[in-house]
């Protein structure tokens, strides 16, 4: 009898920890593996795995995000496809001159996102503003300077 309850207590005690490795591993951090090509680099190169904070945990808010934070977002052109790139731009900043062809302001409820690598990077140069609602996270590691 003894030896049933002991086999109990400690299934339980590995379920409980099991759900909350589960629950952390898939509210609270996302793992992303970056395969979109040089656009972050040197930042980042492609085949390296970042931890983000997903847009879903409950102590992270989109309104947070702050200029030169790296995040997680899908492609505004192709849904399918998430992006890692840089912020640049919150909601009321300036658009460089170069690229004010259709907005001076970054628009409220958006970000201007923008690629270490200029000159391999597709961003906000090419697609404009990107909704918040596309966030998917914010990078927390490797933690950039």
């Amino acid at each position: 009898m003894q030896s049933t309850i002991q086999k109990l207590t400690s299934l339980a005690k590995n379920g409980l920890l099991g759900f909350c490795f589960f629950y952390t591993a898939n509210t609270q951090v996302d793992i992303w593996w970056l395969n979109e090509g040089r656009s972050m680099e040197p930042t980042f190169h492609t085949g390296q795995v970042v931890v983000a904070q997903p847009s879903s945990a409950w102590f992270f808010d989109v309104t947070d995000i702050k200029v030169d934070d790296i995040v997680i977002a899908r492609d505004p052109t192709n849904p399918r496809q998430n992006v890692c790139k840089r912020v640049v731009g919150v909601s009321g900043h300036r658009i460089p001159v170069a690229l004010r062809d259709r907005f001076s302001y970054v628009p409220a409820g958006s970000l201007w996102l923008e690629g270490d690598n200029s000159v391999e990077s597709r961003d906000s140069r090419t697609y404009g503003p990107v909704p918040l609602g596309l966030v998917r996270g914010r990078v927390i590691w490797p933690v950039v300077q």
